[in-house]
């Protein structure tokens, strides 16, 4: 299958991001689950390992949505508007894997007085 239009290549690039970066996250948090200490998992990462694949619609309703609107005869959804509202759909993406990733926990600290 060629993909043929600049929707479908834009979603291909959304979903490859999706599932590198679900995949990226569930490393990290592996990673990171052998440490020893108090550690607060981060609940956006866990939802991303739990449940990421579920954002595998986001892109499928995007391109539906930018195709209907594409194809209504009015002149206020051009294709120019489509590449860029993917795009910024990727950059969202990133910064949301690039978070998750980062910052697998929060690390707990006690407060002790200084000196004992």
């Amino acid at each position: 299958m060629i993909c043929s239009t600049p929707i479908s290549r834009i979603a291909l690039v959304q979903t490859l991001f999706i599932l590198i970066g679900v995949l990226m996250t569930v490393a990290h948090l592996k990673l990171y689950s052998f440490t020893d200490g108090q550690l607060d998992w981060n609940p956006i990462a866990i939802a991303v390992r739990n449940y990421g694949f579920l954002l595998l619609i986001i892109p499928t309703i995007w391109a539906l949505t930018c195709t209907l609107l594409e194809r209504n005869n009015t002149n206020r959804w051009s294709p120019f508007m489509t590449a860029v509202s993917g795009f910024v759909l990727i950059a969202c993406f990133c910064c949301l894997f690039y978070w998750t990733i980062t910052t697998p926990h929060f690390t707990r600290f006690s407060l002790q007085p200084m000196g004992q």
